[in-house]
């Protein structure tokens, strides 16, 4: 993974893979939409300034892994 999709929780795909690993990846492309979820996160109090915020997601025991972003930027008023 590089350092940009490490940050964003994405993830690299290499465009020279062997036809096996291309399905392979295409597989874990296609569970990976099956598995999607939207949360919506709305603070009790938001400063509309433009500053960087940090939030945390902690799922059931049973959530073999959970991506998500670890930060915000609040919007500017």
């Amino acid at each position: 993974m590089d350092f940009r999709s490490s940050q964003t929780r994405g993830r690299v795909f290499n465009g020279d893979s062997s036809e096996s690993e291309i399905d392979q990846d295409l597989r874990t492309i296609e569970a990976d939409l099956r598995n999607q979820y939207r949360l919506v996160y709305n603070p009790a109090e938001i400063n509309l300034d433009g500053s960087f915020h940090h939030i945390q997601l902690s799922g059931p025991e049973r959530a073999k892994s959970i991506t998500v972003r670890s930060e915000y930027y609040a919007p500017r008023q």
